[in-house]
């Protein structure tokens, strides 16, 4: 399908870049009759969100996309000039992204149907760690194509065994992931985000894809041809079973992790140090 964007919102897009920065002045206002609709899959890394976009995608018939400008070492911010490309149809997009205010407003600007995945610390933590392992050995073209923006993968060291990566990851990955959870446990209620835990979804992903397809179109029946993508054989090969984060890392990683969360009392945060839901 041919995306038409038309000249008011060009504008609106320029405009933006000259106004100040108050949320009031960055108001897409009169989006009430979007056509299509938007799905957004919000998660830190390794926490299935390729995997449950990719099954939305399928049941749906939606299209893959990104509401971001860029990602890999770009922040994952929503870019309004890809959701105006994006208009028009159904579609969907993983992004590793926070709830920060100006985000949220664009997701109830432009009706953003906002699905919120996490997975507890420890096991997010060591599968990060393999994925760093496993990126150490790509040869992009330029620093910053391959990775993450929390992270540089040019400092790898080549001499680096997972566990340096575990510290690496420990150091760098953590407070993003803590910056993440308390993001949107500010946002995640206000805009009625779907919020599932990894570990739930991979423990019954047909029970759990059931409930989320239906609170996207309530007239879609799951059929038992869409079997084969509900499981997890398809996710990435960092892919591990729940809390074994918990065997790899030592006794002072963990206490080092679970500093991360002292004087944190939002319950929804406090409970990614449980691998049990």
């Amino acid at each position: 399908m041919e995306s038409k964007i038309n000249i008011e919102d060009l504008q609106k897009v320029l405009n933006d870049t000259q106004v100040e920065p108050r949320l009031s002045n960055l108001r897409w206002e009169n989006k009430g009759d979007i056509k299509g609709r938007y799905i957004l899959i919000a998660a830190p890394p390794k926490s299935g969100s390729t995997w449950t976009a990719n099954v939305i995608k399928k049941s749906l018939q939606c299209r893959a996309a990104r509401y971001c400008y860029a990602w890999s070492s770009n922040e994952h911010d929503i870019y309004v000039p890809a959701l105006l490309a994006n208009q028009g149809f159904c579609s969907v997009a993983q992004m590793h992204m926070k709830g920060t205010p100006h985000n949220v407003q664009l997701i109830v600007d432009f009706q953003i149907n906002t699905i919120l995945i996490t997975r507890n610390i420890y096991d997010s933590l060591t599968s990060f760690a393999r994925d760093l392992m496993a990126k150490k050995d790509l040869a992009p073209q330029a620093p910053g194509l391959v990775g993450y923006s929390f992270v540089w993968t040019k400092n790898f060291n080549e001499k680096w065994l997972f566990n340096d990566f575990l510290n690496y990851a420990i150091k760098y990955y953590l407070p993003w992931y803590v910056n993440f959870l308390s993001s949107w446990s500010e946002y995640k209620d206000s805009i009625a985000a779907q919020t599932f835990r990894y570990e739930a979804i991979r423990s019954n992903p047909k029970q759990r894809f059931k409930e989320m397809i239906h609170r996207l179109n309530k007239d879609y029946n799951l059929c038992d041809r869409y079997q084969e993508q509900f499981s997890f054989r398809g996710i990435s090969a960092t892919n591990s079973n729940t809390s074994s984060g918990l065997s790899i890392l030592s006794l002072d990683q963990r206490n080092t992790i679970e500093s991360y969360f002292d004087g944190i009392e939002n319950d929804w945060i406090r409970s990614h140090l449980r691998v049990d839901i």
